[in-house]
């Protein structure tokens, strides 16, 4: 087994599973997007030898802003104690979050299921955490603006008083 048997197989088991991606040769390496639950993941998937190991990166498509660089990166530090496999990564000069799984291969073992299980468990880890972390880069002054500003105007009232909320009270 070497890391262009990996990524031929790869390559066929993304086409049998209806994946779109582009592949290059030449480094042994794939990238597609994954539709998750809460939006799309740019996704590279690396086959490399010496051992043989197929690592499957992921970005989060929105950065942690400067003022959150702190916060993100304890969250990220218990995030990942809690993890069984892959750890996320922050790059703390441009607030790039990004997931990394490495598998390594077996080569006595079925090809396809490992190529499998690491692309499920990318997935699933990331679908568990996605929002969770999207929430925690936005909670900023800034996106607190922005998201007050689609209050268009009162259409939507203040219901926590006045008449109207009384109506919802418990007897």
């Amino acid at each position: 087994m070497n890391d262009l048997k990996l990524f031929t197989e790869v390559r066929s088991w993304l086409d049998a599973e209806k994946f779109s991606f582009s592949a290059n040769v030449e480094n042994t390496s794939i990238q597609l997007c994954l539709d998750l639950n809460h939006g799309l993941i740019p996704v590279r998937l690396l086959c490399e030898e010496s051992p043989v190991i197929l690592q499957v990166v992921c970005s989060l498509p929105v950065k942690a802003p400067r003022e959150k660089i702190f916060g993100t990166s304890l969250a990220l530090l218990r995030l990942n104690a809690r993890l069984r496999m892959g750890a996320f990564h922050l790059d703390t000069e441009d607030g790039l979050v990004m997931f990394r799984l490495s598998q390594p291969i077996q080569p006595d073992s079925d090809l396809r299921k490992q190529i499998r299980e690491a692309f499920d468990t990318a997935r699933n880890t990331l679908d568990a955490n996605f929002l969770p972390l999207i929430l925690l880069f936005c909670s900023t002054p800034n996106a607190r603006k922005g998201v007050s500003k689609l209050n268009l105007g009162g259409c939507f009232p203040d219901t926590t008083s006045g008449p109207s909320h009384d109506r919802f009270k418990w007897n």
